[in-house]
């Protein structure tokens, strides 16, 4: 093989090299961007703990998922039925209209409320179980990494920017949405500073 065949195939070679690098490239931002974008409503992280819980690996933690199901629930609730009445999930945005209101409701069935069904039906009352700390430690991680007003589009910075019968809905979730937080972050301390009396004790 001449020199310059020789030269030729490694620049061939490093051409296809580069091509797999670039892909692989592609491949990890397209996963990151996918995680983001799931990983970033509370739905899903309730749904995966869910599934441990219900295939038996987090049965001490029942209160917790009761807890964080139940918050999947209620605010999956409103955002389809009271406002902004507009579901989105990854790469698809759903707004729910008459002409739709089946798909979006049976969605929300189905990924808000079934999760705590299922729980409370294989909750047991009569076994040890936790104090509900996991439960505000997720919930407080998931505030501390994203933002529900932002993430589910309440508006809440500018409740005017919305259509006439939409104002007052605003303003009603939102002031939701700030008490559960205030209550989240009481309850979060308290049942911590009552670990930390116990463990003195």
């Amino acid at each position: 093989m001449s020199v310059i065949t020789t030269k030729a195939s490694t620049f061939y070679t490093d051409i296809e090299n580069l091509k797999l690098v670039k892909l692989g490239r592609n491949l990890m931002k397209l996963t990151g961007n996918v995680f983001r974008e799931t990983f970033k409503y509370f739905t899903t992280w309730a749904l995966i703990l869910a599934v441990m819980f219900y295939i038996g690996k987090l049965n001490y933690y029942q209160n917790s998922l009761v807890l964080i199901s139940g918050i999947v629930s209620f605010f999956g609730f409103i955002i389809i039925y009271y406002y902004p009445r507009y579901l989105k999930i990854p790469y698809f945005e759903l707004e729910s209209k008459k002409e739709n209101q089946h798909i979006t409701r049976f969605i929300d069935f189905m990924a808000h409320q079934v999760p705590l069904i299922l729980i409370l039906l294989k909750y047991k009352k009569g076994i040890k179980s936790d104090s509900m700390i996991l439960g505000l430690i997720i919930s407080s991680l998931y505030l501390i990494f994203n933002n529900p007003n932002k993430v589910y589009g309440f508006k809440c910075h500018d409740c005017g920017d919305n259509t006439k019968e939409d104002i007052h809905r605003c303003y009603i979730t939102c002031f939701i949405i700030n008490l559960a937080l205030i209550l989240l972050v009481i309850t979060l301390l308290c049942k911590l500073l009552y670990v930390l009396q116990n463990n003195k004790n």
